[in-house]
């Protein structure tokens, strides 16, 4: 695929999350926009000081959660 073609598929993946986010928003959804690797670590250093229960409850009452780089990078057997 053509360096061009890639950041042209990049930019429409960028924009469509943006615009589901604020359209959810907009409509009184609660919607949260992470990065797949930050989710893991907030989790791996949340189950890490027990403070997991805590965490887990916070994205349950998010009602759309956006998550980018999903899968870009390989997931280790801690994170799963």
């Amino acid at each position: 695929m053509s360096r061009l073609k890639n950041k042209f598929i990049n930019f429409i993946y960028i924009n469509t999350r943006c615009a589901l986010g604020i359209a959810a928003c907009q409509n009184f959804i609660k919607a949260r926009y992470v990065r797949l690797p930050n989710l893991l670590d907030e989790l791996a250093v949340a189950h890490g000081d027990g403070t997991l229960k805590k965490v887990i409850k916070v994205y349950q009452k998010i009602d759309l959660l956006i998550l980018d780089e999903f899968l870009l990078s390989p997931v280790s057997t801690e994170q799963t």
